[in-house]
């Protein structure tokens, strides 16, 4: 269970002495992420998780490696339980450019972003100025950190630290609307709520996501429902799973397959088309000629 979950998350270099209660729910909670997972750990799934762990903190602390134990009152979660088998599910292209056309201006280009780009709410919301790199050839935003809860964290892992290609006309909105506010500083939010704060996006999902949704015939669809379309149109496309893995901020091109595989086009492999023309395989005299011998 260590070398399966743990390992992949802590930085190899971390030591024991700064392992704190608060990084040990930070774990829990990318445990909890289905997007991270692949599939959705169930409660005693991630409990059978941490019980290694926890005796390996609780060694520790008896051989005197450390003071306390940051494993003590660490809560478990405690989700309503979902089916086993949910699948994915994603807008249709009918369905997201509705969305889109339909978002109340304050909110639009942010719909954009979440479609564009395959971010996660928690990091769309925490983009400040400066992790966009307009004038770039080609143009960018960068991944750097999220606001989960209210906190400004860092990406949960090393591979959600990333740069995300912008298509062209989001990047002329995006510069439209920072030279809408001349006033802020290259370290303020890209995207605030009407007092100019953080963007609740709660209550975002409730005022404008979900009647939208609804209009548009998802009424199950969330935020991650943009980032799952975003996979799909380039699985579509054909992208190299590799550069989808990388833009997702997954930790492997393997772990996005595995979480997309039902989103890939068409059940059997084409046909392997070989030969140049359809005149292949020729034809000998007494028959088709194979390895040098007419059959």
């Amino acid at each position: 269970m260590i070398g399966a979950y743990a390992r992949p998350y802590f930085p190899e270099r971390l030591r024991l002495v700064d392992v704190t209660t608060y990084k040990l729910a930070r774990f829990l909670d990318w445990l909890a992420d289905p997007d991270e997972q692949g599939r959705r750990l169930s409660d005693a799934t991630v409990a059978n998780i941490v019980i290694p762990l926890r005796a390996a903190l609780s060694t520790a602390k008896r051989e005197g490696l450390i003071r306390h134990n940051p494993s003590q009152g660490l809560a478990l979660p405690h989700r309503e339980q979902l089916p086993e088998e949910e699948r994915i599910k994603v807008f249709s292209r009918e369905q997201l450019a509705a969305i889109l056309a339909m978002a109340p201006e304050p909110h639009k280009l942010l719909f954009e972003v979440l479609a564009a780009c395959g971010l996660r709410i928690s990091e769309a919301i925490a983009l400040q100025r400066l992790h966009l790199q307009l004038k770039e050839s080609p143009p960018e935003l960068c991944v750097r950190r999220a606001i989960v809860k209210g906190r400004i964290e860092p990406p949960k892992t090393r591979h959600g630290r990333r740069d995300v290609r912008l298509p062209g006309p989001l990047a002329l909105r995006l510069r439209a609307h920072l030279a809408s506010q001349p006033e802020r500083d290259s370290t303020s939010l890209v995207f605030t709520n009407e007092a100019g704060g953080a963007v609740d996006p709660d209550n975002l999902r409730r005022r404008v996501l979900k009647p939208l949704a609804g209009e548009v015939g998802a009424p199950w669809a969330g935020f991650h429902t943009f980032r799952h379309t975003f996979a799909s149109i380039h699985l579509a496309q054909g992208t190299n799973l590799l550069q989808l893995s990388r833009a997702l901020g997954h930790h492997s091109a393997a772990f996005t397959l595995s979480r997309y595989t039902h989103l890939l086009p068409g059940e059997e492999a084409p046909p392997l088309e070989l030969w140049p023309t359809p005149d292949f395989p020729p034809q000998a005299e007494e028959g088709l000629a194979i390895g040098g011998v007419s059959a």
